[in-house]
């Protein structure tokens, strides 16, 4: 019996197509070919290359594992090397906390910040240099100005038993005693004086050159002796009106003082010398130029000649009267006293008007001062800032481990100044400053040195304004009440 080649209906060619092929998958899957996922580098067949490490975790679940050695990170996607991708890499490894907690990256970074900030400050060290010593040099310029303000006060109300008998002369002047000199007289005063000195050096020089028979060739000291001379000669008639000025200011007011009923008249012997005496100058003047009228007609009728030195002699001193009588007429010791009362004064509102200018400019100078610590702190505090709003918010946004309430922000600087104590005896110890950024609530991050800041707010604080206002509104005070005081001709004017 034959077997049938086709007992089980099957083909043996079949049962060798139905026969998988070992090597198919090794076809399959052949680095030659073509397939996509073919063609990795042997080097790193064992690597992975990564994104982001997964940032969801479970409630309970310890920190995600660190990535492989062999994993390759992708770079950050900003292209840069900011450090935003590894701490949020890194970042995602640490447990869930409270946003005001910081983990070793963040103070890492914060760390780095506050250095950058110290050196940020150091940087207006020259700046802040340049106004301290303005404001220092306004601060002198005032304390100076205040305090001689304050000796010509004290000056002024040591004299005040002065201004008491001036308002006491006032009220036993007459009206028209009261009035000073007018004007035009002061003014012709002045010129006589200096006319009777240039025609004194004139004549003076001549009669010097004749009497002491200088020729023109000698020395020029020797030409101009009766210059000098003359000037002194000048000197005296002035020096001897001032002299006779207050006896006769005296002697006058007595004459024009009111009788009282139990004095007796005054006899005619008294009336008649009052008389000369009153006119002797006015007919003095009045003789010599009669003596010169006299002269000059008989100059005329003999048609020349010399004139004679008494004449001569009359004329000079006549013009020495002159100044004299003018002297006299001028002389007002009440309005003398009123007028040196009046520039102490006008000297005084002076010394006022340049203390409220210096105060003025140092308080310029010292809110310049004040400014500038407050624009090297707000430097300071947004070099402080920057790691926060470029790299750790960014992360904890992407890893979420600090939660997705942020912080809340509490901006603020407190500067504290901790005593010192002495160094020795009788040598005080400086004062150390502390300068704290606050940048979100209940987060202590690291500090920046103070620096040049240190002893900007020593000076801001030692060269405040305030002592010299309250030191300056005293002194007007002061002012005011002898103002007040001042008698009423000089207030008046």
């Amino acid at each position: 019996m034959t077997d049938d080649p086709g007992r089980n209906g099957a083909d043996p060619a079949d049962d060798d197509a139905e026969q998988p092929d070992e090597n198919d998958d090794e076809q399959q899957g052949g680095i030659g070919d073509d397939n996509p996922q073919g063609g990795i580098d042997d080097d790193i067949i064992e690597g992975e290359i990564v994104d982001e490490m997964p940032t969801e975790q479970s409630p309970g679940v310890g920190p995600e594992p660190l990535p492989d050695q062999d994993a390759i990170l992708v770079p950050c996607h900003h292209g840069c090397t900011c450090g935003l991708h590894m701490q949020t890499t890194y970042g995602s490894r640490v447990p869930r906390h409270q946003p005001d907690v910081l983990d070793h990256g963040e103070m890492g970074l914060l760390t780095e910040a506050a250095e950058r900030a110290a050196r940020r400050g150091d940087d207006y060290h020259g700046y802040l240099s340049r106004r301290r010593d303005l404001c220092e040099q306004a601060y002198g310029r005032a304390s100076k100005q205040l305090t001689q303000l304050e000796v010509m006060l004290a000056d002024r109300n040591a004299r005040r038993a002065e201004r008491a008998d001036l308002a006491e002369q006032r009220a036993a002047l007459p009206p028209d005693r009261r009035e000073p000199a007018p004007r035009w007289l002061k003014a012709t005063a002045v010129g006589s004086a200096v006319a009777i000195a240039v025609f004194d050096a004139y004549f003076f020089q001549q009669a010097f050159l004749n009497i002491l028979q200088i020729t023109p060739g000698q020395a020029w000291w020797k030409q101009d002796i009766g210059v000098v001379a003359a000037l002194v000669f000048a000197v005296g008639v002035i020096a001897a009106g001032r002299m006779l000025s207050g006896p006769v200011w005296r002697l006058s007011g007595r004459w024009r003082r009111l009788a009282s009923p139990d004095d007796k008249p005054p006899g005619r012997l008294r009336v008649t010398v009052r008389g000369l005496l009153t006119m002797a100058p006015a007919a003095a003047i009045l003789t010599v130029l009669g003596v010169w009228a006299l002269v000059r007609a008989q100059v005329a009728a003999t048609g020349g000649g010399t004139v004679a030195p008494g004449p001569v002699m009359l004329l000079l001193l006549s013009l020495a009267l002159t100044v004299i009588v003018l002297e006299v007429l001028v002389y007002n010791p009440y309005q003398a006293a009123v007028t040196r009362d009046k520039r102490e004064l006008r000297k005084l509102l002076k010394a006022d008007r340049e203390a409220t200018d210096a105060l003025t400019v140092h308080d310029m100078a010292w809110r310049n001062l004040r400014s500038s610590q407050d624009e090297v702190i707000s430097s300071v505090r947004a070099e402080l800032a920057r790691p926060w709003h470029t790299v750790i918010l960014p992360a904890r946004l992407r890893h979420g481990r600090a939660g997705p309430q942020p912080v809340p922000p509490e901006y603020g600087v407190e500067v504290r100044i901790i005593p010192v104590p002495p160094v020795r005896e009788g040598s005080a110890g400086i004062d150390q400053v502390e300068i704290t950024y606050q940048l979100f609530s209940g987060v202590e991050q690291p500090q920046p040195s103070p620096g040049p800041l240190a002893e900007t707010v020593r000076s801001v604080m030692e060269l405040h304004p305030g002592a010299l206002r309250a030191r300056h509104h005293d002194l007007q005070q002061r002012l005011r009440t002898l103002i007040g005081e001042a008698p009423a001709a000089e207030a008046a004017s």
